[in-house]
């Protein structure tokens, strides 16, 4: 399953630096990848740059005893047997090998120039399904620009760029057969996501990603996906606000 992680990242790589760009404007360097532990808690520590007063400090999630907790976006996750998290090792391999898989691609350009922080990676490889969470660093016009769109108008803004995407993942040996805004139900409430069906290696793939860029100076990309079959809905049902 390490191939699968590596493909899963580029889909949600992908999105997240499309989600970023709906702002058009200039990105900053690329971030370490923080360290994510299997089974030992992993101690957060607040972002570097200061946050404007009221607002809380971006953390690192955690990893303990099969559950993910990140208290900057308010969610956790409970994975049960057949699971294994990544580790901070393998996650900074992936991080690697997606910038390198995406470069000259125009997606490819926009998240070679952003923050992205792959804070959690884990997968089933039993029932072939995925989940993962990148943080991308906003500037403070982005964060304006994000502070006045809806899911739908984020949403929008990335179909909008959908012949690039497209194009950036048949690079990356991904065919994508449909991408579309659904309407879903996440942590108790209804939101717009977005969908997408692809094939790799001539096998589905599905996938669901829920964006969060008004959190404050970090923008979340959640994304669940399964091989296969379509469980996706089920997946984000393993999400739970804190």
């Amino acid at each position: 399953m390490k191939r699968s992680a590596f493909w899963v990242l580029v889909l949600a790589v992908l999105l997240a630096g499309c989600a970023e760009r709906a702002a058009g404007t200039a990105h900053t360097e690329p971030a370490a990848v923080p360290a994510i532990q299997e089974t030992a808690p992993q101690t957060t520590e607040p972002a570097p740059s200061p946050e404007p007063e009221g607002e809380h400090p971006m953390v690192l999630g955690r990893v303990e005893d099969g559950v993910y907790t990140n208290t900057y976006a308010g969610i956790g996750c409970r994975l049960g047997d057949g699971w294994s998290w990544a580790t901070a090792q393998e996650l900074q391999e992936l991080s690697r090998e997606v910038r390198d898989a995406l470069d000259g691609t125009a997606v490819g350009s926009a998240i070679q120039d952003g923050t992205q922080i792959y804070d959690m990676q884990a997968q089933n490889g039993q029932a072939l399904t995925t989940t993962n969470v990148i943080f991308t660093k906003l500037s403070g016009k982005e964060r304006l620009a994000y502070a006045l769109m809806s899911d739908e108008d984020l949403i929008r803004s990335n179909l909008e760029q959908k012949d690039a995407l497209v194009e950036s993942y048949a690079k990356a040996g991904i065919i994508v057969t449909a991408m579309e805004a659904v309407q879903i139900s996440f942590l108790g409430e209804r939101r717009t996501a977005l969908r997408t069906e692809s094939t790799y290696q001539g096998v589905a793939y599905y996938m669901l990603q829920v964006f969060d860029y008004r959190l404050g100076e970090f923008g979340m990309t959640l994304t669940v996906g399964s091989f296969q079959e379509d469980h996706t809905r089920e997946l984000l049902e393993l999400y739970n606000p804190l």
